[in-house]
């Protein structure tokens, strides 16, 4: 959907991310693939943006941080509460514009909550929305690591990545590009 509305994606992966981590990668990816949606679904020009960045916190915890910026429609002040109440969305026009039930973000803040964290957006009318997702997740240094050649572990990887949803396909593969560049 991106590329049929030729709009950009920007990805931004802090180089010092964890090797592993061990956390409920199933809802995780849920919540991301939700916000990802999203930020596609109310954007019509410009672009939107995915970062990811971490913070040790000790005792083998790991805080990661999950940006997803859209140069959407953005959110009026009164309306962001709005967004994380089962069945309720920014207005009625967003409804009859571009559907919905108005329960993805409330999941998506339901899972950060479960996993340590929380789910928050900053937004102007008219320029956009960032909705910020933190989860605290466990360090899997003990890990098994894989044998490593040259600087870039992911050099010689086979990956088979199985994704139904078009938005989720492009951002996957803008990831991993990323993530396998040196």
């Amino acid at each position: 959907m991106a590329k049929a509305r030729h709009f950009d994606v920007d990805i931004d992966i802090a180089k010092r991310l964890p090797g592993r981590v061990s956390g409920d990668e199933v809802r995780l990816r849920s919540a991301l693939e939700n916000m990802v949606d999203n930020a596609v679904k109310f954007t019509e020009r410009g672009g939107i943006g995915f970062a990811v960045s971490s913070a040790a916190l000790g005792s083998g915890r790991v805080r990661l941080t999950f940006a997803v910026t859209d140069s959407g429609m953005g959110i009026a002040a009164a309306d962001p509460k709005r967004l994380f109440r089962p069945f309720a969305q920014a207005s009625e026009e967003v409804v009859r514009r571009y559907g919905g039930v108005g329960l993805g973000l409330v999941l998506v803040k339901r899972i950060a909550k479960a996993m340590g964290g929380d789910l928050v957006v900053a937004s102007k009318p008219g320029r956009g929305s960032t909705f910020r997702l933190t989860v605290v997740v466990r360090s899997a240094a003990s890990a098994v690591r894989r044998r490593v050649t040259g600087s870039n572990p992911l050099v010689g990887l086979r990956l088979l990545s199985v994704e139904d949803n078009p938005y989720g396909r492009i951002v996957q593969s803008a990831v991993l590009r990323e993530l396998a560049t040196p």
